[in-house]
Order: structure tokens, then sequence, then C-alpha cells
């Protein structure tokens, strides 16, 4: 028995062809069609960040909207920008679970 509903794998299954796919397909050989400058003799690129801060930590995903809005503030300037509120759009098909105690209640009252 799978714990995946067949109507989840439809949904995930479009999302990934509709929204992944295409960025594959723009994208995939970017990497490979840099060339070296003329004026350089490397294609060393300095880093224009080299720390991370506190802050490149600390995400807000309290809940789906919240976390939908971080993550496309998060992606803004990449191919990924909107992903959030779409990957939104996926949530009524994916219940939260509710997280079971590995223990029983009475168990405490043994000791």
């Amino acid at each position: 028995m799978s714990l995946i509903k067949q109507k989840q794998i439809e949904v995930l299954t479009n999302f990934y062809k509709q929204e992944i796919v295409p960025l594959s397909n723009i994208y995939a050989d970017s990497i490979l069609d840099y060339a070296c400058p003329d004026s350089n003799e490397s294609y060393f690129i300095k880093r224009s960040n080299t720390r991370m801060t506190k802050q490149d930590f600390e995400l807000k995903l309290a809940d789906e909207q919240q976390a939908a809005k971080t993550i496309d503030s998060k992606w803004a300037a990449t191919p990924l920008k909107g992903l959030g509120k779409k990957m939104l759009k996926l949530t009524p098909y994916f219940l939260k679970v509710k997280e079971k105690s590995e223990l029983s209640s009475s168990i405490y009252e043994m000791f």
C-alpha cells in the first residue's frame, strides 16, 4: 500500500512538467555557454558576497502563505521566481499530518 495517493502523483507530475521541465530546457546549457572574456586570462569570477549572515539562514515559514512569500522573495532574482505561489496551489492536495506520540499516555502512569 502506497502512502501517496494517485491524485497527489498526478498533481506533482503535472507541476513538474509545467513548471520545472521548461526551466531545465531554458537554463540547462547556460552554464556551459559561458565564454571567457577576451580581456581575462581565466574563467575565475570573484564572488561578490564572501560571507553569509545570520539573516541568510532565517526564513519565515510559519504557514503555507508565509512560506510562499518567503520562497518568492528569496528566489526573486533567479529563474525560479514565482514558484512559491505556484507551489502554494499544491497544498490542498497534501493534508497536514498529525503527529502521534510514540509513547502511550498510560506509560506515564506507570512511573
